[in-house]
């Protein structure tokens, strides 16, 4: 948020830091502070909270983190699979 203000042409008063969404828009309904949340978490903004476009709109960068080797005492299955299959049943 400091980045978005001084490029916007103030220096903004940062009093809290959170990386939960619902969290800083409660801040926002009590008066407490303005945030900078992802579009989707305005869907469900508390009572008297309105959303208010960036110009020029803020984005960020989302990286995938990954083993650096593969693991290679247990077999591989994708998370979603339970152990046992769909079925739930062994072998």
């Amino acid at each position: 948020m400091a980045g978005a203000g001084r490029r916007a042409g103030f220096e903004p008063d940062v009093r809290y830091i959170t990386d939960v969404p619902g969290i800083a828009l409660s801040f926002v309904a009590r008066g407490l502070a303005a945030a900078i949340v992802p579009e989707i978490f305005l869907a469900s903004i508390p009572d008297g909270v309105r959303g208010v476009p960036m110009d020029p709109l803020l984005t960020r960068r989302t990286l995938a983190a990954i083993r650096a080797a593969p693991v290679t005492d247990r077999p591989w299955r994708p998370a979603s699979t339970p152990p046992g299959g769909l079925s739930g049943g062994a072998g």
